[in-house]
């Protein structure tokens, strides 16, 4: 029996870019740099905008909703204008998830709000679980993992709908699957698996 809730339907959506595409879009901003890159965006996000039909309306729900219970944030209900820059801000994301994992993040990069909580986490032997969204952009977790060599992080990821971006990033740090852990059953082995790392 096929489950219809909003997670399953996320988790079997296909991959909307190819391999190929992912590596040209890298290499753009490699040599060209990122106003370039945001350039080509437009082009690139305009398609799938397009083509990507059940993307488009999911986007539209959403911010409709953020519309509804958080008035404010939008001056009109948010239509397909709106709907394009979320597209465009995930490409956005794309690219510093990118670079992130390449380990091109510096400290200098980052902005840290609350600097004692920051302080007592690092200096604490003892694991912690980190619980993010794609509200953020947990890959800079790197760039902290880069300034305590000691500090040991272990992801949990869900990337079996986005194999060609797993191999895209690989290629650009040959590390970058290290510590990486595979979720796509919590099942008892990965619970005492994860429960080990903690302790």
């Amino acid at each position: 029996m096929k489950s219809n809730s909003p997670i399953s339907r996320w988790a079997g959506t296909s991959e909307a870019g190819t391999y190929i595409g992912i590596q040209i879009l890298f290499l753009m901003f490699r040599f060209l740099r990122r106003p370039t890159f945001s350039f080509l965006l437009y082009f690139v996000m305009g398609y799938f905008f397009v083509v990507r039909t059940e993307a488009r309306q999911s986007s539209i729900e959403y911010l409709r909703n953020l519309h509804y219970y958080a008035p404010g944030i939008f001056l009109s209900p948010p239509g397909l204008r709106t709907s394009f820059q979320h597209f465009l801000q995930f490409g956005e994301a794309i690219l510093d998830k990118a670079i992130a994992w390449a380990g091109n993040v510096s400290v200098e990069s980052m902005d840290v709000i609350d600097k004692l909580t920051y302080r007592k986490i690092f200096d604490d032997p003892r694991g912690r679980l980190i619980i993010g969204s794609h509200l953020g952009n947990l890959e800079f977790c790197r760039g902290f993992a880069s300034r305590y060599r000691d500090v040991k992080i272990n992801a949990l990821v869900h990337d079996l709908h986005a194999a060609n971006f797993s191999r895209a990033i690989s290629r650009l740090n040959k590390n970058s699957q290290i510590n990486l852990i595979q979720v796509t059953q919590l099942d008892v082995p990965t619970l005492l698996l994860l429960k080990s790392k903690v302790d």
